[in-house]
C-alpha cells in the first residue's frame, strides 16, 4: 500500500448549479464561493479574457477537483467545454396512473 495520497480527476457535474462568490475569483487567484449553506474554495474552470468574479456576484459551478469547486462566470455563454446539458425524456408512465 502506497502512503502517498493520489489525485483524483476532476469531476464535471451533469448540469450547472448556481453559488454566490464570497472572496472574489480571478484567473491569477482562487477565491471562496456560498454554496447550499457552506463556504467552499473555488476556481475558474475554464479562464475566460479579463474574468473576474466580485463577492455578491453569481457564478455556475460545473464540477469539481477535490474540494476546490470548478466555476464559470454566471455571464459566460461557454459552461464547459465538453459539457452536455442533460436530455429528460416524458415519463412512460401512463397519467391516469398517478394519483390525484
Amino acid at each position: 500500500m502506497s502512503l502517498l495520497f493520489e489525485s483524483n480527476p476532476i469531476k464535471l457535474f451533469p448540469c450547472p448549479l448556481s453559488a454566490t462568490v464570497s472572496d472574489t475569483v480571478s484567473p491569477s487567484s482562487d477565491g471562496r464561493v456560498f454554496f447550499r449553506g457552506s463556504y467552499w474554495p473555488a476556481r475558474f474552470y475554464t479562464l475566460p479574457p479579463q474574468a473576474l468574479v466580485q463577492p455578491g456576484q453569481s457564478v455556475n459551478i460545473v464540477g469539481r477537483d477535490g474540494i476546490t469547486l470548478l466555476v464559470v462566470p454566471r455571464s459566460s455563454r461557454q459552461i464547459a467545454p465538453d459539457f452536455q446539458p442533460l436530455k429528460l425524456s416524458p415519463p412512460t408512465v401512463p397519467v391516469a396512473a398517478y394519483p390525484i
